[in-house]
C-alpha cells in the first residue's frame, strides 16, 4: 500500500505573508519569495515530506496491489494517510478479470479520516484497489505556527547554495539603504527554529 500525490498542492503561504513578518525585505520580488516558499512547503507536505500530514490543499491516491481487506481494518474501515482527508474523490478497483470498476458514491463516506462502508455494503474481491480523495486545508485555514515555520525555513533556503544572506534591509532617511546579511549560525538558528514550530503537528506512524 503506497499514497502518491496527484497534483501539486496549493501554497499554504503567500510572499506578502513572509513580508509581513519581516522576515524577508520588501525588496525580494514576489516570484523569488514564492518559490523559497513552496521549496520549504514541499520539503515537509504530504508524501514527499517528512510532516507525516497534507498542509496545502492537494489531491492523493491511495493504491494498493491486494483486495480491500489488505488495507482495511477490522471493522472494515479504511484510514486515509496524510490527514486531514476532506472528500472522497473515487474508489476504484481491478476485479480478478482485470476490469475496473467504480464503486457508488453512496456505498461509503468519509468520517474522520477513515472510509466507512455504508450499512449492509460488503467491499467487492478485488485485485487492486486505488482511493482518490482530497486532504490539506485552504491556506486561510492553516495553523499560523504552519505558517511561520515554512516562512522560516525559506528565509534558511536563501542563504543556501550561494545565494546572498541579505535578508534584512533598513531604509533610515537621510542616512541611507542597510542590508543585514545573515550568519551561517543564525541561517541555522532559523530552520531548526521553523522545524519546532512544525513538530508538534507531525504525524507518525504512517
Amino acid at each position: 500500500m503506497t499514497t502518491v500525490l496527484i497534483g501539486a498542492p496549493a501554497a499554504a503561504v503567500t510572499a506578502a505573508e513572509a513580508k509581513a513578518t519581516q522576515v524577508f525585505p520588501t525588496s525580494d520580488g514576489d516570484t523569488y519569495v514564492d518559490l523559497l516558499l513552496a521549496v520549504a512547503q514541499q520539503s515537509v507536505d504530504g508524501p514527499n515530506g517528512w510532516l507525516g500530514r497534507a498542509i496545502g490543499t492537494q489531491t492523493l491516491e491511495l493504491q494498493a496491489r491486494c483486495g480491500f481487506w489488505s488495507i482495511a481494518e477490522c471493522d472494515g474501515s479504511i484510514r486515509l494517510a496524510y490527514a486531514p482527508a476532506t472528500t472522497i474523490t473515487s474508489i476504484k478497483y481491478r476485479d480478478e478479470e482485470n476490469v475496473e470498476h467504480t464503486i457508488d458514491g453512496e456505498s461509503y463516506e468519509l468520517i474522520d479520516g477513515y472510509v466507512v462502508r455504508a450499512e449492509g455494503y460488503s467491499w467487492p474481491t478485488a485485485k487492486s484497489v486505488k482511493i482518490r480523495y482530497v486532504a490539506g486545508q485552504a491556506a486561510a485555514d492553516v495553523p499560523k505556527a504552519i505558517k511561520h515555520g515554512l516562512i522560516l525555513m525559506a528565509a534558511e533556503l536563501k542563504t543556501a547554495g550561494g545565494i546572498s544572506g541579505a535578508i534584512r534591509r533598513e531604509v533610515v532617511e537621510g542616512v541611507g539603504t542597510f542590508d543585514y546579511a545573515l550568519p551561517d549560525i543564525a541561517a541555522e538558528t532559523l530552520r531548526k527554529t521553523g522545524e519546532r514550530l512544525l513538530a508538534p503537528f507531525r504525524v507518525y506512524g504512517l
